[in-house]
């Protein structure tokens, strides 16, 4: 595991120097580590399964190749820009965004097995009905500099279905914020959208300190592909004045 000390905590894969973070203990068998052409049918198979989508509202459905082609294009392109911005920026400076994301089971025999991602980006006030006033304050989120207290980030992640109940979503939020999201982007604020009724989503955050600030009923129309009817969004927040404040009161 070859280490590059602007990139520490995270480490480099000896055969293809590729970035990666490894879980703890006891999913040590699973990294995050960035997108890669070969995820595409993985990924549509994946968000082709309904146990996934009914939670999620961005990608279309059914996803086809085409879609994980695209995304593909957009994400490595995203976490290289990311790489090259950790390495040309001095140590202790914050990052814009995060190099890994994409979750891979490692098997006995070596092969990696794509689970899912969690992306961590710039929150975009999704709990906001009125969508001028969402585009100002998005606006202003993105020109506040990095380590700013109001940079507002927000999380979005997926599991495969086989993979639920295991906790390792949980950990995988606990991870990235401890290694990477809060010592190397200075993040302050993060907020996470989920459906109403994704117990197990709210409690993965709820792990990691998020709370249940709101919930919003009926807040959109769900396609008759995915089902139709409308569904309402828990908002979660973490706050890093929290997590100070609980640390300072203990003895």
């Amino acid at each position: 595991m070859p280490l590059s000390p602007c990139l520490l905590p995270i480490l480099l894969d000896e055969k293809t120097n590729e970035p990666y973070l490894r879980l703890p203990a006891p999913h040590s068998n699973i990294i995050i580590t960035p997108p890669r052409h070969t995820d595409a049918d993985r990924i549509v198979e994946l968000l082709n399964d309904r146990q996934i989508v009914q939670w999620l509202e961005g990608p279309p459905y059914p996803f086809r190749i085409e879609h994980a082609q695209h995304w593909l294009e957009r994400t490595i392109d995203r976490a290289q820009k990311v790489l090259d911005e950790v390495k040309a920026k001095p140590m202790g400076e914050f990052v814009g965004g995060c190099p890994v994301r994409c979750l891979r089971e490692i098997k006995d025999d070596g092969e990696e097995i794509f689970l899912g991602d969690c992306r961590i980006e710039e929150w975009g006030y999704d709990d906001v009905e009125d969508i001028e006033e969402r585009k100002r304050l998005s606006s202003e989120n993105l020109e506040r500099p990095l380590g700013h207290p109001d940079r507002e980030l927000v999380f979005g992640d997926y599991l495969a279905a086989s993979h639920h109940g295991k906790g390792i979503m949980s950990l995988v939020v606990k991870t990235l914020m401890e290694q990477w999201i809060i010592p190397r982007m200075g993040a302050k604020k993060i907020s996470v959208g989920i459906w109403k009724g994704n117990i197990g989503s709210v409690r993965v955050f709820e792990k990691s300190g998020f709370y249940v600030e709101k919930t919003m009923e009926n807040y959109r129309v769900i396609p008759e592909s995915k089902g139709g009817g409308t569904i309402g969004l828990h908002v979660l927040r973490w706050r890093f004045e929290n997590v100070r404040g609980e640390c300072q009161e203990q003895p």
